[in-house]
């Protein structure tokens, strides 16, 4: 997969091996969604939060929920949690 411009910080693969998640360690992070068969992306999800880059990424076990844990300013951690029941993903909450 290609579709990164800055550094990736963390990758995910959903538990039925067809979805990948990875992320950017940038000030504004993208969190790409890619076909793991084809690495095409399915969908690029911009947090509220994470403002120094995303550190982790984990998929629940249907692949219908993702977790992202971030870095923000003076050493702040966030964590926002993504849904999708129709292959549209939308933040659900931040901490």
């Amino acid at each position: 997969y290609k579709g990164h411009a800055g550094e990736v910080s963390a990758v995910c693969v959903a538990p039925d091996h067809t979805l990948v998640a990875s992320a950017e360690k940038t000030a504004r992070p993208v969190i790409h969604l890619w076909d793991c068969q084809t690495c095409e992306t399915v969908n690029l999800l911009r947090p509220n939060a994470h403002r120094r880059g995303v550190i982790q990424l984990v998929f629940n076990s249907d692949h219908t929920a993702l977790l992202s844990v971030g870095r923000d300013h003076d050493a702040q951690q966030s964590i926002a949690l993504w849904r999708s029941t129709s292959g549209a993903w939308r933040e659900d909450g931040c901490t």
